[in-house]
């Protein structure tokens, strides 16, 4: 009877051990399935900054050309007398603008 004994406890061990398991695999399931939900969400947003920081280079790109045909022409502007005195009218008014604005924003 002993040896009956014995052979229902290893029963009654290996299916608890089994639940166990089962349990234990269910949860790594879980957590590898959410895992795998983060990643993809992680890539969809870096394929999307990927795509923003692109465009964002060519516009970087477009206003340093810009800059770099201003620089041109008002070099060109400035290496003419009558240029200058335009460059200097403007900019007089400029400055009057910029203390007239700051004098009545206090």
């Amino acid at each position: 009877m002993s040896w009956n004994n014995d052979a229902r406890n290893r029963e009654q061990q290996d299916r608890l051990i089994e639940t166990q398991t089962d349990g234990l695999a269910d949860t790594l399931h879980d957590k590898v399935s959410k895992i795998k939900q983060i990643t993809l969400q992680m890539q969809g947003s870096l394929d999307e900054e990927h795509i923003m920081l692109d465009d964002m280079g060519s516009s970087f790109d477009n206003i340093s050309d810009d800059i770099k045909r201003t620089g041109k022409k008002l070099a060109l502007v400035m290496d003419t007398p009558h240029g200058r005195r335009m460059l200097m009218i403007v900019g007089g008014f400029v400055v009057i603008f910029l203390l007239y604005w700051l004098t009545r924003a206090s």
